[in-house]
């Protein structure tokens, strides 16, 4: 709910730099942020589940499995 706040961080809406629509960013995802020492997210969740895709377009791949002997 906008306006919640947890430890110093409030909800507060961004604008999105794809598609310039507002986005909610959660003081919980806030505080996950800060915590991760991340930047601020430019994009809105659909625009940044679409650059995903078209960084990746064939999905996460797995790391290697085994020792390798």
């Amino acid at each position: 709910m906008p306006g919640d706040r947890i430890e110093g961080f409030n909800d507060k809406y961004l604008d999105c730099v794809e598609c310039a629509c507002p986005f909610l960013w959660t003081a919980s995802e806030q505080r996950f942020f800060h915590a991760k020492q991340l930047q601020t997210p430019r994009r809105c969740p659909s625009c940044r589940e679409a650059r995903k895709r078209t960084i990746n377009p064939s999905g996460p791949q797995e790391a290697p499995r085994g020792g390798g002997r």
